[in-house]
């Protein structure tokens, strides 16, 4: 293997204003020549490697499509080096200190069927072919799977042949990412007033598409009113047709991870007046009720009921107050 020569440059601060540089040739690999101990004190070591400081490019790691990612997805690790132009490399990846992958042709790792196993901490680096160069090793990123055990699913088929043969098929089930509706301001509306529904993968926000039902009291059917990667679905102004059941659900990769569909709300939209029924102050009003003076008997669960439509969600009210 040629030697190659390298000049060091040492420099030291003798006052105020004053550097003194001295230089030490080189010659590496097999011929190093190596400063005495008396070269180093006190002395700053500035190397120069034809014209150029000698230090690696560094690597980066990344996950998509979420450092935070569902059991069954399929997850990509990438290895970037930066600094490292367009030279061919080889790409390792390691989990928690151990090598997982190593890659000649791609920088991306991918793991089809992700499990809860393969949480962790990933780092990468990379080696250019031509000279066996190494990067400096990434930065860790931690990757988390999610996935709680659900059950065991069983069924069995019986084959007639010459015998009966009875085939037992046996399944586990994981809990898939937790998806929640919500309703802001409320569920009971009138005509013209404006709601938002919102659709969250909960512990995971990146990448996702949502898909938003609707169960149709007039018509009596489901239909996918909306799809898209927004979050959420707003009414405004509301109308009479649009009462009914509203659900969501998501997915992201490719192929797709779907979600199972999220809890339900009932949007009810009228014309007319609520009617706000209590424990003791039924009443009648488009707007609120007033209790003029609370007493602990008003304590208890609160709803609106639209006539013919249905109750809204109760409300506890709890009343406090201190004894004299």
């Amino acid at each position: 293997m040629a030697s190659s020569l390298t000049m060091c440059t040492f420099e030291r601060q003798e006052g105020p204003g004053t550097v003194t540089r001295k230089h030490i040739k080189l010659l590496t690999e097999s011929n190093l020549i190596m400063p005495t101990l008396s070269d180093f004190h006190s002395w700053l070591i500035v190397l120069i490697h034809s014209g150029q400081s000698q230090e690696r490019p560094k690597a980066v790691v990344s996950i998509k499509p979420d450092n935070n990612v569902f059991r069954a997805e399929r997850v990509t690790v990438r290895c970037d080096v930066q600094g490292g132009g367009d030279t061919e490399w080889t790409f390792s990846w390691y989990k928690n200190n151990l090598t997982v992958h190593t890659s000649n042709t791609s920088p991306e790792y991918k793991i089809s069927y992700i499990t809860e196993s393969d949480s962790g901490e990933y780092t990468c680096r990379g080696e250019r072919r031509r000279d066996s160069e190494r990067s400096e090793i990434s930065d860790a990123v931690t990757l988390t799977v999610s996935g709680e055990f659900c059950g065991v699913f069983e069924e069995h088929q019986v084959i007639p042949l010459n015998r009966a043969f009875i085939i037992y098929n046996i399944s586990l089930y994981f809990q898939s990412a937790k998806i929640v509706l919500s309703v802001s301001p409320q569920n009971c509306l009138t005509e013209g007033d404006s709601v938002t529904l919102s659709c969250e993968v909960r512990n995971s926000s990146t990448g996702w598409n949502f898909n938003w039902y609707k169960y149709e009291f007039y018509q009596r059917y489901t239909s996918e009113i909306s799809r898209g990667t927004g979050g959420t679905y707003s009414i405004s102004p509301a109308a009479l047709r649009q009462t009914g059941l509203f659900w969501c659900s998501a997915e992201r990769g490719e192929p797709a991870f779907h979600t199972k569909s999220s809890n339900i709300q009932h949007l009810l939209i009228t014309d007319r007046d609520v009617i706000l029924e209590s424990p003791v102050h039924p009443t009648s009003t488009t707007e609120e009720m007033i209790i003029p003076t609370v007493s602990k008997s008003d304590e208890g669960l609160y709803h609106c009921k639209i006539p013919e439509k249905g109750k809204c969600p109760q409300s506890w009210i709890s009343i406090r107050g201190l004894l004299l």
